[in-house]
């Protein structure tokens, strides 16, 4: 699970959005979170990439979907009121 810390507006630019992983009520801070989970979310490149284990670590992983995750929300929520606006889905 994730939640939103914040979410700016910068005029002319674009918008940030930060959020961060709340583990569940199975899950520990040490537990790594089932990331194929994501899939209705990332493409699955990106999802292929962050689960290689020869690419990345598991604090690694926690960024890299972390970092998806938020530049998607981003980009939908800068998008929301653009009618020529579009984003990919997987």
């Amino acid at each position: 699970t994730t939640t939103t810390t914040f979410s700016i507006d910068f005029p002319d630019i674009g918008k940030c959005v930060g959020i961060r992983f709340l583990p569940s009520s199975k899950e520990t801070e040490t537990q790594e979170p089932n990331w194929n989970e994501l899939e209705s979310y990332l493409h699955p490149e990106e999802l292929q990439y962050g689960l290689d284990p020869n690419k990345t670590s598991q604090k690694s992983r926690t960024t890299f979907f972390l970092g998806r995750l938020a530049m998607r929300m981003a980009l939908s929520l800068a998008c929301e009121d653009d009618d020529e606006c579009v984003v990919a889905t997987p």
